[in-house]
């Protein structure tokens, strides 16, 4: 993509055009790709890009630490291969959260903080009540939780 773009001199807007929300890149997959993916090859994409961040989230734990009233948020950046393998190329302590002038990210970033910190501020109301974080949250809706085995040490 960058060799066919990189010399566009509307560059600055077609890199906008590459960006993909969750279900624009399915809709791909699915119906506009010329290979014509099957549901079952694509829900393996999604479960290989869970696998990727929980064998990276469990070698890093001990780095991470276990501290109860940390709520941290990572980035990652993937590439797909065209017979449809994940590779994890980078994860990011902090992604970027700007989204002025991208639509993308201006549909998912709002949305994505407000989650996260209703999340957050549910872990705190349970800590306060002495309630088990090994249950499932009410505030999770799009997150996936890829890692719950802190919580029950949490208690």
């Amino acid at each position: 993509i960058n060799a066919e773009y990189m010399g566009d001199q509307n560059f600055s807007e077609t890199k906008f055009t590459l960006k993909w929300s969750k279900e624009q890149f399915l809709q791909y997959l699915l119906c506009d790709h010329p290979k014509g993916y099957t549901q079952q090859q694509v829900d393996g994409v999604w479960e290989e890009l869970q696998e990727r961040l929980r064998t990276v989230l469990s070698c890093a734990r001990t780095r991470l630490g276990k501290t109860a009233d940390v709520f941290e948020l990572f980035g990652a950046d993937f590439i797909l291969t065209e017979d449809l393998h994940v590779w994890l190329t980078e994860l990011q302590l902090g992604p970027g959260l700007a989204h002025m002038g991208d639509p993308v990210k201006g549909r998912l970033i709002p949305a994505m903080l407000r989650e996260s910190l209703d999340i957050a501020l549910e872990v705190l109301d349970r800590r306060r009540k002495g309630r088990s974080l090994a249950q499932p949250l009410d505030a999770v809706d799009r997150y996936i939780v890829l890692v719950n085995e802190c919580a029950a040490c949490l208690n």
